[in-house]
């Protein structure tokens, strides 16, 4: 079966670890204290996958996942420095369509990372461990649709700009919850140069109280550089860069 590998996020470890399940997950358990020491998988087959990373930390947290008729939605968490390790996985999240689960100690200073698992089914974890659980990432499979099926439901706007004499000097956008519980993403943008506006890419949802608007303020000192943010499967935020 034909899979997509996603991230990992967190840093490196000894050991790179890679498990894809039978059938769908049904149990994980995770060990944690301060940071994230092992996490552990059981499949619907009741087949377990070895511990990745070791029995440390002063947590212990069962969770059963009734599959099939519970699945995995959005997958997140948080990664930052711990003791003499550069880099590990210090807290995960893991949203199905029945609740959400979380494992470790929120601490809002580390790297937050999050996806959502709406374009493909998922099927494992992988990445490295050594005594923690230093990075995570996720397989998918994607989905498969039909031409008509894809045409349907997907948009792609293509923009030229009229180079030199034309500049970005602005956005406008919105972001919100992708559906009732997903993850924040960008859910409309609109480009501002200083010829025209590229008007808007999706669209906006006024009667959405969740969703919330911002625009940048307008390049009026310095240059443009190029734009920057953060994504996964969607464009989860985006800003600009400018030189003074």
């Amino acid at each position: 079966m034909a899979f997509v590998s996603v991230g990992p996020w967190g840093g490196e470890g000894e050991s790179e670890w890679n498990y894809k399940f039978s059938g769908g997950l049904k149990r994980i358990i995770v060990h944690y204290g301060s940071c994230i020491h092992s996490i552990m998988f059981q499949d619907s087959t009741d087949g377990y996958s070895p511990r990745f990373g070791t029995n440390g930390g002063d947590r212990i947290q069962d969770v059963s996942i009734d599959c099939p008729y519970e699945y995995l939605v959005s997958f997140g968490g948080r990664y930052g420095p711990y003791d003499r390790i550069v880099t590990t996985v210090k807290y995960l999240m893991l949203e199905t369509n029945v609740r959400s689960y979380s494992f470790g100690y929120l601490h809002e200073d580390d790297t937050y990372f999050s996806i959502p698992v709406k374009s493909g089914e998922f099927v494992g974890f992988h990445r490295r461990c050594s005594r923690l659980l230093d990075s995570i990432g996720l397989h998918l499979t994607p989905c498969s649709t039909t031409p008509a099926e894809a045409s349907g439901s997907t948009a792609i706007a293509r923009v030229q700009f009229d180079l030199p004499r034309e500049f970005v000097v602005g956005l406008r956008r919105s972001y919100g919850k992708l559906g009732a519980s997903g993850p924040v993403v960008v859910k409309y943008l609109v480009i501002q140069t200083n010829l025209r506006t590229h008007e808007p890419f999706s669209s906006l949802n006024q009667n959405d109280r969740k969703e919330v608007e911002f625009t940048t303020p307008m390049v009026t000192s310095g240059r443009f550089v190029r734009f920057h943010g953060r994504c996964g499967l969607d464009l989860d935020s985006i800003g600009l860069l400018v030189m003074a």
